[in-house]
């Protein structure tokens, strides 16, 4: 696990989607515990903002939105862009925050699930970490 770390820590393809994908607020830490969902069919409601950071609105939807909220994310850019986005970089921008969300929440995984279970998040991150790169030669 130390050696994802270590090789990840100085990378400088994260400063590249850093750049290149839009920043927003971000939740930081978005999975179930941290969303609730009112009885009386109001909008679920994000709580516990001590993650909250500056970033690419991606890794929020990286860390829980699934497929639908991947669409939903996609479909509201191309809205505010008034055209449809470049699929190389919708693709490239997801396998950015995914390796970067599952690298973040793997952090939490030992205490919670096991070694196992971090080591396959990074695992996981890796693949999309790269995927990134060659999507990344495409962009640029």
């Amino acid at each position: 696990m130390t050696q994802h770390v270590q090789r990840w820590a100085y990378d400088e393809r994260m400063l590249v989607g850093l750049q290149l994908f839009p920043a927003t607020l971000l939740h930081g830490d978005v999975y179930g515990l941290n969303v609730l969902v009112p009885s009386d069919g109001q909008a679920p409601r994000l709580v516990d903002w001590g993650s909250a950071r500056i970033g690419p609105a991606m890794l929020d939807v990286a860390l829980g939105a699934g497929s639908a909220g991947f669409a939903a994310y996609v479909r509201t850019r191309e809205g505010l862009a008034g055209k449809p986005l470049e699929p190389s970089l919708v693709e490239a921008e997801h396998a950015w925050a995914t390796r970067s969300a599952m690298r973040c929440s793997s952090a939490r995984w030992p205490r919670d699930s096991g070694p196992e279970a971090a080591v396959d998040q990074l695992d996981q991150a890796e693949v999309a970490w790269e995927r990134f790169t060659s999507l990344l030669s495409r962009l640029t």
